[in-house]
């Protein structure tokens, strides 16, 4: 019993510390969180990843507790640095991109791009349509779709899914031959299989639970055996790293110094 309660006191202090440390490196970044032009929509969506019931939610006492705080942090610098890598490859300016997962389309939203968005969720589909975005359900994608792209986007996708070479190789059939293609996994120290959790015991919607999460050098490995070619890979690390001794020891006791998502940029080079 002790053990547990030890165990859940240093979890709120992760959760504290980490949430100081996103926040801190937010404002390094000069990020304003409520300068945002669709922070609203980007608290929702993080709700929406986090939440099996999502309509009597107040999102204001949602946010109140360190653990959400941090989610929304890190999420948003999550969503600077991407956009900063993405355009050192493709310009933003193109709207001939496809988000592939991509939720109520709060990163093309992001972006100021119309795009196309893609998801399984009927909902996030209607909701993308709402705000301008094109957007189709998975199951609507035909041939008709095939190198249509010159981009493509999978941000916290491919560990969702069953069989991620199936899904990269599907991505590829999607772009252009010299087009990019931008996937984020959660940066784990070793890859693993998550075990199911049944619906009465779940706390989120099934389909946001993770299946399988692979180290950087396993999706390196994996991306060897799909079409695309390796063109770089950056980990992002949303949090403030201390300068002194003393602040460098809590960071690695709180994990602040692990980098908490790995950006795969992939290629389909024109043959």
């Amino acid at each position: 019993m002790e053990k547990n309660k030890l165990k859940k006191l240093y979890i709120k202090q992760v959760e504290k510390y980490l949430y100081k440390k996103a926040k801190e490196k937010c404002q390094q970044e000069n990020i304003e969180i409520d300068s945002i032009h669709n922070i609203k929509s980007i608290k929702n969506h993080i709700i929406d990843l986090n939440e099996k019931h999502t309509t009597n939610i107040d999102v204001n006492n949602w946010y109140e507790n360190d653990k959400n705080q941090y989610r929304l942090y890190s999420s948003i610098y999550r969503y600077k640095a991407t956009k900063e890598i993405v355009n050192k490859y493709v310009s933003l300016k193109d709207l001939d991109v496809v988000d592939f997962g991509a939720g109520n389309g709060v990163f093309l939203e992001y972006l100021n791009l119309s795009g196309t968005g893609v998801d399984i969720n009927q909902q996030c589909v209607k909701r993308m349509k709402s705000i301008g975005i094109n957007a189709y359900e998975l199951s609507e994608l035909n041939d008709s779709f095939k190198n249509k792209f010159l981009n493509a986007f999978a941000f916290e996708v491919i560990e969702h899914v069953e069989n991620q070479l199936m899904v990269l190789n599907n991505i590829y059939s999607y772009i252009q031959k010299g087009g990019y293609c931008f996937v984020s996994i959660p940066y784990v120290k070793n890859s693993h299989i998550i075990k199911k959790v049944g619906e009465s015991q779940a706390t989120k919607r099934i389909e946001n639970y993770h299946i399988s999460e692979l180290d950087t050098n396993d999706f390196k490995n994996l991306i060897t055996h799909s079409k695309f070619n390796l063109v770089n890979i950056i980990h992002i690390n949303p949090h403030k790293i201390s300068s002194n001794i003393i602040g460098r020891l809590f960071d690695k006791l709180y994990r602040a110094d692990k980098p908490k998502w790995s950006i795969f940029v992939l290629k389909k080079e024109e043959i």
